[in-house]
């Protein structure tokens, strides 16, 4: 009797124990379980505050494409709340066209392991913006994706700086060309085709050199090797060659851009060479000198910026 009194005592004190133990592994898990959410709220808490201060748009989506996280910048463009956007879709939030736009970058981020970027124009209420936005997908630890992250960066201001630089270089009078130093001009404006007789796509599939008088090429060249070093040619002669086989001699002034591997070139038709570029020819005769005609190059500045032209070839003057 006292032996199984004894027993079950034990087996009292064995469960009791184990009550215990599960209890005490119950609360260690549930407060790990709690830290585990404090990080993880700090954690989303730091992501807000960081996109929240940057001056893009930012949202993430589900993959369904609703909306799961936006912030300030989000916000203040499309003039809504966080409580306001968050659940809706594309087609909630944009007229049709761009919403349509959108859910196919969605749809190409979802399906890429790369960013998607691409420019999109936003009919906004205080105007039509564009944007350079990039699309790309979040994955979890196994490599699944499990939501899109979207930014969109205003860059309205620049293309208007574009635009504007584009129509000053369609209508100049000058000639204007940006050559890279691998020979090929990338871009020339409507006059230099008006004075040459080219069209743009034959000026840029072609070396420039194609362009340049025979005899003028090597001195164009080296030219271009100074160029190559930094330096800056200013009322450099050369004579182009027309399509319709006539000669056109040429005043440039050309800088390089190393940042894109160019030259920025900007040139004006002249009538001959100056004076002094025809230093090496014969002295013209005392009596016939009064009546000789100087023709000075033209004074073209050379953009602040360094925008480059095409490399020519009589002469330069190296300008620092």
């Amino acid at each position: 009797m006292l032996a199984a009194l004894l027993i079950s005592v034990a087996v009292l004190f064995a469960s009791l124990g184990f009550f215990v133990y599960a209890l005490s592994t119950m609360q260690r898990m549930l407060q790990e379980k709690h830290e585990t959410e404090d990080r993880l709220l700090d954690s989303e808490r730091h992501l807000q505050a960081i996109i929240d201060n940057t001056t893009s748009m930012v949202a993430v989506s589900d993959l369904e494409g609703r909306l799961v996280l936006v912030n300030r910048t989000f916000e203040r463009v499309l003039t809504t709340t966080r409580i306001e956007a968050i659940g809706k879709s594309c087609t909630e939030l944009f007229p049709e066209p761009v919403a349509i736009a959108l859910e196919g970058r969605h749809a190409d981020a979802v399906a890429s392991s790369h960013a998607v970027e691409f420019e999109l124009e936003l009919p906004l209420a205080s105007g039509p913006r564009w944007y350079a936005a990039a699309k790309f997908t979040l994955r979890d630890s196994a490599g699944r994706p499990y939501a899109v992250c979207s930014s969109f960066t205003d860059l309205t201001e620049r293309r208007v700086l574009e635009q504007e630089r584009r129509r000053i270089f369609d209508m100049s009078l000058d000639l204007m060309t940006v050559t890279g130093f691998d020979g090929i001009q990338r871009i020339a404006n409507p006059q230099f085709t008006k004075v040459l007789g080219y069209s743009e796509t034959e000026l840029t599939s072609r070396p420039f050199t194609d362009f340049v008088h025979p005899d003028d090429r090597e001195a164009t060249l080296a030219a271009v090797s100074e160029l190559e070093r930094g330096d800056t040619l200013v009322d450099f002669e050369n004579r182009g060659v027309c399509k319709d086989g006539s000669i056109q001699w040429l005043s440039w002034r050309v800088a390089p851009d190393p940042a894109s591997d160019s030259m920025i070139c900007v040139g004006r038709p002249i009538d001959g060479p100056t004076k002094q570029a025809a230093g090496a020819q014969p002295e013209p005769d005392e009596s016939v000198e009064d009546a000789a005609v100087d023709v000075a190059a033209p004074d073209i500045p050379v953009p602040a910026d360094r925008i480059v032209s095409l490399r020519p070839g009589k002469r330069s003057r190296k300008s620092h």
